[in-house]
């Protein structure tokens, strides 16, 4: 009974608050409300709207570019792909140096081929195809010292002055043997001055070409476009530096300008408007315009990768170790086939349409022997020479540029060789073309 008198009193003091609260609450405003309630509706509008925007909302696709770009940049050495080419620059250069030889033999048989139809009926297939290897023989070489380039295993100073060397040494040669044994043996063929025997043995010259000239030096590509390739990456450290570096950038006009020099002198010569002085010759290019097009596409995708990849905050160094990266090296490799492909296909039509523009020059009665002249004017030039370079697909796609040689005597004996071998072979040449020049020097002479 006092636990129930006790508990009475704390019931009154617990209902005498609420009591107090109710009655001392005053009235809500009812405009307020309302105003409350319609705020509210329209959160709700605002979030149903949102949450279904959302919803919708899907992540936009990225094109296969950018995803190929992004995949790249987030590269990681530790997971780098397995596959990497057997093929190395040396074994590039080894079957390069082999196709230049066995081209220089298809050029010899061709032009035994024109002058005697017997051995054109025997060899004319076998001439043609080993003297289309000249086409396969200068990506290998150029795409082999590209590599030294990019793997940073060579400085540009040593390949230009190899090059460069190589191409003086070519030069001398041939103004050694053209002034002072083949002018010499003129002198004594046709017992007249030295002028009018030049001027004989010159004329023989450029008619053992359909289109007046001779291009022979080699080395005055590679020299070219390794300079191209310098002058595009390479970063001086005094002169050109700040903003005087596009400057030098700017410079990699002067090999293209060469390029386009030599292309203008050999169709001008092809059609005769022009006489080439035979000391030119050595200082022609002798690849194919595709082919330097598409060493000019594969630097220019080089170089842009690499601002492409400091623009996006990462540094030189993060760019050098993924340029030895096998990723980067297939990527290399797939790229310079399809862009080979491509250069394959444009050739082809250059040849037909440049022929078709060369057909008024070389009109006569017989329309196949105009056509067939055009072609083969248009194509000693260079247009559809570069047809075969399908064929350097293979070697490219088995090819990487990270494989690398400790031993670098190596790489100074293969040029050696591969010399002696191309000499012992003009040298047969010329032994059979001076047979040649001497009985028509007699039927000249006789007249």
């Amino acid at each position: 009974m006092e636990n129930e008198e006790r508990l009475e009193p704390a019931k009154e003091i617990i209902e005498q608050p609420t009591e107090e609260i109710v009655e001392t609450t005053e009235p809500v405003n009812e405009e307020v409300l309302d105003t409350a309630e319609s705020n509210e509706k329209v959160i709700d509008d605002v979030a149903e709207e949102t949450s279904e925007e959302t919803v919708e909302e899907k992540p936009k696709k990225l094109s296969r570019r950018k995803r190929r770009r992004l995949k790249w940049l987030a590269f990681d050495p530790e997971h780098d792909i397995k596959y990497r080419g057997p093929f190395s620059y040396r074994t590039l250069r080894i079957f390069a140096w082999l196709f230049l030889s066995l081209s220089q033999l298809g050029a010899f048989l061709t032009f035994v081929c024109t002058r005697d139809a017997g051995y054109a009926a025997k060899l004319g297939t076998a001439a043609q195809i080993l003297s289309s290897l000249k086409s396969v023989m200068m990506p290998l070489f150029l795409i082999a010292s590209f590599s030294l380039l990019l793997n940073k295993s060579r400085k540009f100073s040593s390949q230009l002055l190899m090059y460069g060397g190589f191409a003086v040494l070519v030069f001398l040669f041939f103004i050694l043997v053209h002034d002072r044994y083949l002018i010499g043996l003129a002198m004594k063929i046709t017992d007249s001055d030295r002028e009018s025997a030049r001027e004989l043995l010159d004329s023989l010259i450029g008619g053992f070409s359909n289109s007046g000239y001779i291009s022979f030096n080699i080395f005055m590509d590679l020299f070219l476009c390794t300079l191209f390739v310098c002058f595009l990456t390479y970063k001086p450290k005094r002169v050109f530096i700040g903003k005087k570096l596009i400057i030098f950038r700017l410079f990699a006009f002067l090999p293209v300008l060469y390029e386009l020099a030599c292309l203008i002198m050999k169709a001008l010569t092809a059609i005769d408007i022009m006489t080439m002085p035979v000391y030119m010759f050595p200082f022609l290019t002798t690849k194919p315009p595709m082919t330097f097009v598409v060493f000019v596409v594969l630097t220019s995708y080089l170089t842009i990768r690499g601002r492409i990849y400091n623009k996006h905050g990462l540094s030189s160094v993060d760019y050098d170790v993924f340029l030895k990266s096998k990723r980067n090296s297939w990527n290399f490799s797939v790229f310079s086939s399809v862009m080979i492909a491509i250069a394959v296909v444009l050739d082809g039509i250059l040849l037909v349409v440049i022929s078709a523009a060369y057909l008024p020059h070389f009109m006569s009665e017989d329309f196949t022997e105009t056509i067939l002249k055009s072609i083969a004017v248009v194509h000693e030039m260079g247009f559809g020479a570069s047809i075969p370079m399908v064929l350097v697909i293979p070697f490219i796609l088995l090819f990487s540029y990270t494989r690398t040689h400790k031993n670098t005597l190596i790489d100074l004996i293969i040029p050696i060789l591969g010399i002696v071998f191309l000499f012992l072979i003009m040298l047969e040449e010329l032994y059979q073309v001076l047979g040649y020049g001497i009985g028509m020097l007699d039927g000249i002479l006789a007249e």
